[in-house]
């Protein structure tokens, strides 16, 4: 799914719209919930939920679409992508939240308590609650239109289907699913001993993130299809990518397989325990 998944969602990023999108966009904004209680047990210390709006609530609140980010990804990613120009904000009330873990909510890049690899592992099922929190504590949301989501947003989506399946009336998972495929899962498990392998990881106690060649090298392989990749680079180049590719800056090691973590966990309580 990962390859087909990264794929398509390339394929929406520069697809043509399908529909005129004309609001501004929109600033972050970020609500705390508190000491957030996981499944586990444990509890994130002083929770914060990262999120932007986009076009005009009516007064039924009625019109409220709910968009759910992607592996890795940020409501600021999901600007300007064709999904997000999807909805009409002339019409509807678009609400990007920010997952935990990428960075903008709270993560183990950003809490200070709970720095690194302190910070508790949590699941697609957290993940969700935090998001149901938000809106109906603090946005003041019984009922949403719809919510939707790419790649762990589809599988936040499916999940919110789950867990409150009375909440929306429409579900839109995009390149998301129920139940990763086993080649999905050597794509999550072999990318996460990858990241827990390398020195400079150092079970999670850095103090600048580091570059990562070999993970950032199998990203790539499974960002698209071989095809497209042939396409995107001659073999004269190659060596030009590859030196980008070994020496890219990613997101937060930690923040990475933390929501790694959870969709591993999410699949089928896969062994997921941390060196």
């Amino acid at each position: 799914m990962r390859n087909s998944l990264c794929s398509l969602l390339l394929f929406f990023i520069t697809a043509t719209c399908f529909a005129q999108n004309k609001s501004k966009p929109g600033r972050q904004q970020f609500a705390a919930i508190g000491d957030f209680k996981l499944e586990s047990g444990n509890t994130i210390n002083n929770c914060k939920i990262g999120y932007r709006t986009y076009g005009q609530l009516n007064s039924a609140k009625s019109n409220v679409i709910l968009f759910l980010t992607w592996f890795g990804g940020t409501a600021r990613d999901v600007e300007g992508t064709a999904p997000w120009q999807a909805v009409d904000t002339t019409h509807y009330f678009l609400v990007i939240v920010d997952a935990l873990g990428d960075g903008v909510s709270a993560s183990p890049s950003n809490s200070v308590k709970q720095h690194g690899p302190a910070f508790p592992a949590f699941s697609i099922r957290d993940i969700v609650e935090s998001q149901h929190q938000l809106l109906t504590n603090k946005l003041g949301f019984a009922h949403v239109h719809a919510i939707m989501g790419i790649s762990m947003g589809g599988i936040q989506t499916f999940q919110w289907a789950v867990s409150y399946p009375d909440f929306t009336d429409v579900l839109i998972p995009i390149v998301g699913s129920p139940q990763p495929t086993s080649y999905d899962l050597m794509l999550y498990s072999t990318y996460r001993k990858i990241i827990e392998a390398d020195s400079a990881f150092n079970h999670g106690n850095y103090k600048v993130n580091p570059i990562i060649p070999t993970a950032n090298m199998l990203w790539e392989l499974f960002l698209t299809t071989p095809a497209n990749r042939v396409k995107g680079i001659s073999h004269d180049n190659f060596p030009k990518w590859l030196t980008s590719a070994e020496t890219k800056k990613t997101g937060d090691w930690n923040d990475s397989r933390d929501q790694m973590d959870g969709e591993l966990e999410e699949a089928g309580r896969i062994n997921n325990k941390r060196p």
